[in-house]
Formats: structure tokens, sequence, C-alpha cells
């Protein structure tokens, strides 16, 4: 038996290309084997098209249709939910989002240029994600046959998705005896959640073929059995927010040490011209302020009151690297924007609600907004 292996899966319900709203399903098969943590991917090729043309057309070869540049190709997953023994273990919804939040919080724009993020289509500007969904079209071959030789070739993508079994720690083996086969479930987002720009409209269109799920494993022992995997897993939740002062008090069934959370003005979600990631400003934000009980059940109140130390602790509760793009020329421009905390221990959220409290412009001189929010937790195996 090899000691390592590279698997390939090809989705359970495949078929020669899948749009918008589809469900892809997964199921990873291991037997007799220990996948390796860390290691999944999904790849494809991606077309877009405007009135049935490729962007590459000359006729959309001006057209402002583009991705945003800190989400790429996982964009084109509107939620993704991971499966074991038959229990949903992560069901990560508003997943781009989740996406861009944590690529803004911890990644700066030249890391856009680097090969492990220009395979996933990110790039330093929106603008060259246009250029990339163009495809590429090889130079003039003509063998004599008659045949057009520089048709456009789609562009590819391999990107690693920001799922539980690719935030693991501890033990890197993951046996099937534990877990029988994975399932792995990716829902496609609408078009106008993915594309934005001048030029999206109803005519606007994409399509996803050779898609494929890879991940690595070696040979199952039995002292994997007894080794612990701890898996961080996502668990997102949202609300409207529609006046100058915002309590929003939630019961997120799941153990979680930090928050991190990002805003939409409310009528530009999942339409043509706006990017559907767009991490909003708050106006007038004057206090900011979390509420919940810790792990002696004792209430903590932490309290923010300008923007800089607001956006601070935004980038802690992602870990902060010492690299983002959460910059005042990006808060100028309503795209670098969040509210987060890391609460320094983990918190029942079954148990006692977790509150968010904004005092802010929101109702007055802005319109209703939509607070998106992630809970980090923890999931072991």
């Amino acid at each position: 038996m090899s000691n390592w292996i590279y698997h390939s899966v090809l989705p359970s319900n495949n078929k020669q290309s899948f749009v918008e709203y589809d469900n892809v399903d997964f199921n990873l098969d291991f037997a007799g084997r220990s996948m390796l943590t860390n290691s999944v991917r999904i790849t494809g090729s991606v077309a877009v098209t405007q009135l049935g043309q490729p962007l590459s057309a000359a006729a959309n070869k001006q057209k402002d249709i583009k991705l945003d540049r800190l989400v790429g190709a996982h964009a084109f997953c509107e939620s993704i939910t991971t499966m074991v023994n038959g229990n949903i273990i992560e069901n990560l919804t508003e997943y781009p989002r989740y996406v861009k939040m944590k690529n803004a919080g911890r990644k700066d724009i030249n890391s856009m240029n680097n090969g492990s993020n220009v395979c996933e289509l990110l790039a330093p500007t929106d603008e060259m994600t246009n250029l990339a969904l163009k495809g590429t079209t090889p130079p003039d071959n003509d063998d004599g046959s008659g045949g057009d030789k520089t048709v456009p070739r789609n562009p590819d993508f391999s990107f690693k998705p920001e799922i539980c079994l690719n935030n693991a720690s501890g033990s890197p083996h993951v046996p099937y005896s534990k877990t029988g086969t994975i399932r792995v479930t990716v829902n496609l987002a609408r078009t106008f959640a993915i594309l934005f720009g001048l030029d999206v409209n109803s005519d606007t269109s994409y399509s996803i073929s050779n898609l494929k799920l890879s991940f690595s494993s070696v040979p199952e022992e039995q002292m994997h059995m007894g080794e612990k995997t701890v898996m961080r897993t996502t668990l997102n939740l949202k609300q409207s927010i529609e006046s100058s002062f915002t309590n929003v008090s939630v019961k997120v069934p799941a153990i979680f040490d930090r928050m991190s959370a990002s805003f939409q003005q409310q009528d530009q979600e999942n339409t043509a011209l706006n990017n559907n990631t767009q991490l909003g400003k708050i106006e007038g934000l004057t206090e900011t302020q979390f509420v919940w009980n810790d792990s002696t059940n004792s209430v903590v109140s932490y309290l923010l009151r300008d923007y800089e130390e607001v956006v601070s602790r935004y980038i802690e509760s992602f870990y902060d690297t010492g690299k983002n793009v959460m910059t005042m020329n990006n808060l100028a421009d309503n795209n670098g924007f969040g509210v987060g905390l890391n609460l320094d221990d983990f918190v029942d959220g079954s148990t006692a609600k977790f509150g968010l409290q904004l005092t802010s412009q929101v109702g007055l001189n802005q319109p209703s907004q939509i607070i998106y929010m992630y809970f980090h937790s923890i999931q072991s195996l």
C-alpha cells in the first residue's frame, strides 16, 4: 500500500457544467487510510459570459465585470457544509464574505501576487480579476488543418476552502474508522453575489466545469484512533440594523472564543452593480459595546468608542499577522471596516445570549444595514 496518496474526487452529481444555485456533493471515501487535515482543495474552470458570448469576445472586452480581489474563486460558493458520520459538523453560510473578512484582516495587497493566491483568482486590484476572467488565448499554431488554434481557454482555479477540514491542529490524521465517508456539499452562489461592475446585468452568467475536490491521505494506523484532531469551525448569523441605537442579541448554538462581523447596505445585497462582499462602514459610529457571560457565568462588557480601536479589535479576532488591508483609504472607500473581538476564553453561546450594541447614524443619515456575524468555534475528532 502506498504511504502517501493524492485523492481527486468528482462530484457524486457530476455533470458537464454547474451554474448558479446548483448543489455540488463530494463524497470523500478513503477506507483503510487517514485523511491529512489542511490538504483539501477545490479545482475547476469558470466561464463568464455576457449575452452568451465570453468576456474575451470583441464585444465584451471592455465590459466592467469582475470579482472581489480578496475573494476570487471562493465567491462561487454561497455556502459549504461538512458532514461526518451523517452529522453536520459545519455549515458555513455567507461563505464568500467570511473569506473576504479573513483575507482583509490577515493579508496585504502585495501578497495577492503570490502564486498561492493567484491560483485562487485573488488579485491586488478588482480590475485584474476582470483580466483573469477573460482567460488566456494561445498563440496561433495553425497546423494546416484549417481549425482555429487561437480559441481562448477559460480560466482555471484551485482554492483551499476555509472549512473545518482545512483549519485543524493537533493530530493531522483523520482515520476513516472514525469518520466514515465525509461529505462536503457546496451550494453555488447566484451570479449577482459573485460578479459586480457597471456592466453586470441579467445578461451576465457563469458556469463551472471540470470541478474536482482533492485531498491527501496516509495508511491508517491504530495509534491514529487515539489521537485528537481539533478543528476550528465557523457559524454565521445575520440581522438587519435599522436605527441609530441597535442592540443585537443572539443565542449562538456553539462554544466560541472569537466573533467577527461586517456590514452591507441592505438594499445592495445581491444586486448587479454592487460588490456583494463589500466591507461597508457604519457612519457616525460613537459607541460599540460587546456583552456576554464568561466561563464563570459573570457578565462581561467591552466598550469601544472610535474607528481605529474598533478595526484593531476586528483584526485581532482573526489573530493579527501584522498584515491586513484595513487601511484608512479603504475605510474611506467604504470597503475596509469590521467589528470583532477576541474573547480570550471559550463561551457557551447556547446558555446565554451574546450582545452587540451600536450607536451610529444608521436610520438617520445612513440607510438600513445588514450585519453578518461569524462566531469562531471548535470541534474535535
